[in-house]
């Protein structure tokens, strides 16, 4: 144009902002779609951690549940089958055990995953220069650190009613087996 590029008018000023935004929007989509984010990771990761434990505790509770059901069948003795269901039992104990173990372990792993998770929430909540927006993510990182030490402290309390459960079918087990 006329106004070359030391002086541009300004249509040329306003094509060399469109073309500057419309080459920044194609960058930003090209690093956007090739990965993901540190914090889309870490969520990613939790959720998975979660996911995994909510799978052991679903398997679980159905040897739980058979296993109490043959425990019923011990108690009852309604078909004569004591030492079948003996035995049905006590491996059903060892299966809990087993499972506790496990459930226990990937515990250990949901808080792992959770504390990078939430040191980045943090650490980005410090970057927003909108206050409102600032405040919004504060609200919802509060929100769901509450919601996630609320599954800890009900998980203690599942902890804790397993292992009186336990303990029960564990002396069962032993004075059945003599």
């Amino acid at each position: 144009g006329a106004g070359g590029i030391e002086n541009p008018t300004r249509e040329e000023f306003g094509y060399m902002r469109k073309t500057a935004t419309l080459a920044m929007v194609a960058l930003l989509g090209a690093c956007a779609s090739s990965g993901k984010t540190e914090g889309q990771k870490q969520i990613e990761d939790l959720t998975s951690q979660i996911n995994k434990l909510s799978t052991i505790l679903t398997e679980a509770k159905v040897v739980i549940q058979t296993t109490l059901a043959e425990h019923d069948q011990i108690v009852n003795n309604q078909d004569g089958d004591l030492l079948g269901h003996y035995k049905k039992f006590a491996t059903g104990v060892d299966k809990i055990e087993d499972y506790r173990l496990k459930a226990r372990g990937q515990l250990d792993k949901v808080k792992a995953a959770a504390v990078p998770f939430f040191e980045r929430w943090k650490q980005d909540i410090t970057k927003f220069n909108n206050e409102e927006m600032r405040a919004r993510a504060e609200e919802r990182m509060t929100a769901t650190r509450q919601r996630y030490e609320e599954v800890k402290q009900h998980s203690e309390e599942v902890r804790a009613n397993y292992e009186a459960m336990m303990a029960t079918m564990r002396d069962h087990r032993l004075y059945w087996a003599n």
